[in-house]
């Protein structure tokens, strides 16, 4: 199935060649390496490599997440933050933004938010998985990085992240021990209670320390440390989304379906919207909006419906669905081994899912929460399958 949307996405880009090629032959060379290499499995494939090959892979995200957000921490800690202009559509930002949001070396903070939030459900895979203290201690003081990365952030995207993934994690994990709904619920409630009531003491802490660091600084500071304290900046975003709270998404939004409707049966093909939006709809607002040329449309469902129309939309909301129902179907089967891995990639999945409402991720793009969803998605797939190979009902575990 994922083959078939990858050729109506190519006859997309045929009917449309003459707005672009290029663009559209990088996405056909990212959507195969992602469905064909990341995402399909060799089934046959001994379980026991694959599942050391697992947590090879998602040690290898944690670490290399922990290490950029520890670095992005430094920066804010430091005042370090400066931005660049590379053309009408992009602009390169590294530290601390002066209007309040913490990149670091993140490409865009609701990307460093998402992948810090997989971080997160990483960390709890570990801590429950393993015996060792010091692995569990380990775990805990990830968690901390990743939930002050977030905090600083002020990425509500990655807030509505850490909210569904702790609501699903926990949910899944304390029914899979306790077998009754009404705990889990009341688990997963207090799990997001506690993430994100330490993000809020986090970001206030945090705006605290700046705050007594400027008033000490006037009060006893010399001109030149007044000077450097002078911009030291607070975190949160209201002057920037001051008159606009879905910070020009549905202005967006409402202009990936007016392309819909010029081309609704086969899209306009996502690597041409700035083209094709020239000379289809000049004054619309991802030109015109005084602020940037907007290639993309912050919404996974949008960049699908204005790509690749009714067809393509269908097709990949067929192979979604059936994909899920999969899951579900086949969740009885897997065996106590397993039950934790699977609640993890899970709930690393639908979080990335959720938060593709709010940014352009899973289709047509090459960022780094992408490439994580495919692999995770790959590996899900996977594990159900070799359960299910089984035949053997197992249910839910009463233990890990």
């Amino acid at each position: 199935m994922y083959i078939i949307f990858l050729a109506l996405f190519i006859i997309t880009c045929i009917i449309n060649f003459k707005y672009g090629v290029t663009n559209n032959m990088k996405i056909i060379i990212w959507m195969t390496f992602q469905f064909v290499l990341l995402y399909l499995f060799d089934l046959k494939r001994d379980k026991k490599f694959v599942t050391k090959e697992f947590r090879f892979v998602i040690l290898e995200i944690l670490i290399i997440t922990s290490i950029m957000n520890i670095i992005g921490i430094g920066m804010l800690f430091a005042n370090y933050g400066f931005n660049r202009i590379i053309s009408e559509s992009k602009t390169f930002i590294v530290g601390v933004a002066y209007w309040g949001r913490l990149y670091g070396i993140h490409t865009d903070p609701n990307y460093g938010a998402i992948l810090t939030t997989i971080a997160l459900i990483i960390s709890l895979y570990f801590f429950f998985s393993s015996q060792k203290k010091c692995i569990k201690v380990s775990m805990v003081i990830s968690m901390l990085i990743q939930l002050m990365s977030i905090s600083f952030s002020a990425s509500r995207t990655g807030m509505i992240c850490v909210i569904i993934s702790m609501l699903l994690f926990f949910f899944l994990y304390t029914f899979n021990k306790r077998k009754k709904i009404t705990t889990a619920i009341v688990v997963a409630i207090i799990a997001v209670a506690v993430a994100m009531g330490a993000q809020q003491g986090i970001k206030a802490g945090y705006n605290g320390y700046v705050a007594a660091v400027e008033s000490w600084n006037h009060a006893h500071g010399s001109d030149n440390d007044k000077e450097d304290n002078k911009n030291k900046i607070e975190i949160g975003r209201q002057e920037e989304l001051e008159g606009d709270v879905s910070n020009r998404r549905f202005d967006l939004w409402n202009n990936a379906f007016e392309l819909f409707k010029t081309s609704p049966i086969f899209g306009i093909s996502f690597g041409n919207n700035v083209t094709y939006a020239g000379e289809k709809l000049p004054n619309c607002y991802m030109l015109t909006n005084g602020f940037a040329v907007f290639d993309a449309f912050h919404n996974m469902f949008m960049d699908l419906l204005s790509s690749q129309g009714i067809v393509g939309t269908i097709m990949f909301l067929l192979i979604m669905i059936s994909s899920l129902i999969y899951i579900l179907k086949n969740y009885k089967f897997i065996k106590d081994e397993d039950i934790l891995k699977c609640i993890a990639l899970f709930s690393g999945c639908i979080t990335i899912v959720a938060s593709s409402m709010f940014v352009s991720e899973i289709l047509y793009v090459n960022n780094e929460t992408t490439v994580v969803f495919w692999t995770l998605w790959g590996f899900l797939i996977y594990f159900i399958y070799k359960n299910k190979e089984s035949g053997e009902v197992n249910g839910i575990s009463e233990e890990n």
